[in-house]
């Protein structure tokens, strides 16, 4: 198997999330989609667990995306399953900050 394929697949599912500004509750269990009203608001759609292949897996109750983390990472940034990887296997950049500052743009 591919060596950045398989980097990728190791990282944490719950730390990327947060990572890409997924607002992570319920002690890593649940995330509040990207399609929610904001991060942090309602109820959390998103779960993470553990599938029995071993690999970490995401669904996403209110809007049916699911995956592992090179789909979390495609579906939250819109990207592909290379940039994906890429993503995955350098820095992760913290983007909470770049959302705390949209949420505020959109409340005033």
């Amino acid at each position: 198997m591919n060596a950045a394929l398989e980097a990728a697949r190791e990282r944490d599912i719950r730390v990327v999330a947060e990572s890409l500004g997924l607002a992570v509750v319920k002690n890593g269990k649940a995330a509040h989609c990207v399609h929610s009203r904001g991060p942090g608001r309602g109820t959390p759609s998103m779960t993470f667990y553990k599938a029995s292949d071993g690999r970490q897996k995401f669904k996403c109750h209110s809007c049916g995306e699911g995956g592992d983390v090179i789909d979390l990472v495609r579906f939250v940034m819109g990207c592909d399953g290379k940039e994906a990887i890429r993503h995955l296997t350098g820095a992760l950049p913290d983007v909470r900050q770049e959302w705390q500052a949209v949420e505020d743009e959109c409340e005033r």
